[in-house]
């Protein structure tokens, strides 16, 4: 069948027009996937902020359950007292402050039969914090200091595994340097952790004046005198402030879980936080990042590097010493550099790992790293003796580790 001219015509116009609504479908379509991925460019490096969403997990708070008044979840809201200075029913409190506590005996009691040394922790309270969305590059970490600033201790980033569980790395731990900013956003940057009056301002403010020594309260120095801590007395200038710790290339995973701790054990009255503000670049929905893709160095966390090296012959070998010498030596290590201890020689391991070493055991510096596994290997062959136990901030651990 032949085809006229004005058949012909019209065909070709529809296969022009078909070839035509193609090519812009195309089209379409690409500059579609141009554009999201400009957005979602747009999107990853706008750096944003974050309020908490939810607390975790807490050691202590001033307020009771149920009330609004002196609670850890006051965090959980954009600033609602800075810039202003001052006792607050709206900020977090925490249950103590000041030396009295440590010293009184009822604590002293708790904690007599504990006898190993561990100078390394100095961390008196802890707050668990959750945020909205996953951060993949953090820049800086914003606390807002209302009431007897000055008593952070430590920061830890969470890292969440595909079961949801978290495993906490240390980035940060005072006086490691950071920056604190004023109500006037004048910003200091403080090396050593000194951030008294005379430090902040040396030339303008007199710190030995009476209406400044008036506002030391029942803080007594002779006792702060015979506490270990990181802390001078007044910890820091009573002023408003925030306190901004640096997050930049601290730390190579995504993020959405901050946990604080705080030493209040120099403070002349309670310490009170507004809120905490996480600055950073936030992962959007759906997106799949990759760690590999953001290497960087994790610069305070706790790693520990096994370094093996030759026995050297001595005169002066500790294992030639007597039993009971050498385990009077050893009672005087902290935990951690007993059990290091123990992997140099067959001898010395005997000896920091024996059942006696145990008798009393405090956990609670070691609260990251207590596990139920952990606990049914150690307690199986090196707790025999054990009589007194801290379990004090570790989770997740089954009675059942117990029962072998």
């Amino acid at each position: 069948m032949m085809l006229t001219c004005t058949g012909l015509y019209i065909l070709r116009n529809h296969l022009m027009n078909l070839l035509n609504l193609t090519e812009t479908i195309e089209n379409t379509s690409e500059n579609n996937d141009l554009i999201e991925s400009e957005i979602i460019s747009k999107t990853i490096n706008t750096i944003r902020e974050q309020i908490p969403i939810a607390i975790r997990d807490f050691s202590s708070q001033y307020g009771s359950n149920g009330s609004d008044s002196y609670v850890v979840s006051n965090i959980c809201s954009n600033p609602e007292i800075y810039p202003l200075y001052g006792d607050s029913t709206h900020a977090l409190v925490f249950r103590t402050y000041g030396p009295w506590w440590i010293n009184m005996p009822s604590y002293k009691e708790t904690i007599k039969n504990f006898i190993r040394w561990e100078n390394h922790f100095t961390s008196r309270d802890f707050i668990d914090i959750e945020f909205k969305d996953y951060f993949y590059e953090c820049l800086s970490l914003n606390i807002y200091e209302t009431y007897n600033s000055g008593t952070l201790e430590v920061v830890y980033i969470g890292k969440e595994d595909e079961y949801g569980n978290l495993t906490w790395h240390r980035i940060w731990t005072f006086p490691e340097p950071f920056s604190i900013i004023l109500s006037n956003n004048s910003e200091f940057f403080i090396e050593n952790g000194h951030q008294s009056m005379n430090d902040l301002f040396p030339n303008h403010i007199n710190t030995n004046s009476s209406v400044l020594n008036s506002l030391h309260l029942n803080t007594d120095n002779q006792q702060i005198l015979n506490i270990h801590t990181h802390h001078t007395y007044p910890p820091a200038a009573r002023l408003p402030r925030i306190v901004k710790i640096p997050l930049k290339d601290k730390f190579s995973f995504r993020t959405r879980f901050i946990r604080l701790e705080f030493d209040h054990s120099t403070a002349s009255y309670y310490s009170e936080i507004d809120t905490v503000i996480l600055y950073g670049k936030i992962l959007p929905t759906n997106s799949i990042f990759n760690e590999e893709d953001n290497k960087s160095i994790l610069s305070s966390s706790e790693i520990i590097i096994e370094n093996r090296s030759e026995e050297i012959n001595s005169s002066m070998d500790l294992t030639k010493l007597p039993f009971d010498i050498l385990f009077i030596i050893c009672s005087y290590l902290d935990l951690r550099s007993l059990v290091r201890l123990s992997s140099t020689c067959h001898i010395l391991h005997n000896q920091c790992l024996h059942p006696l070493q145990f008798q009393s055991l405090n956990l609670q510096p070691y609260w990251n790293g207590i596990t139920n596994f952990a606990i049914e290997n150690f307690f199986l062959h090196h707790c025999t003796q054990t009589r007194y136990l801290s379990l004090a901030w570790t989770r997740s651990i089954q009675c059942s580790a117990f029962n072998q």
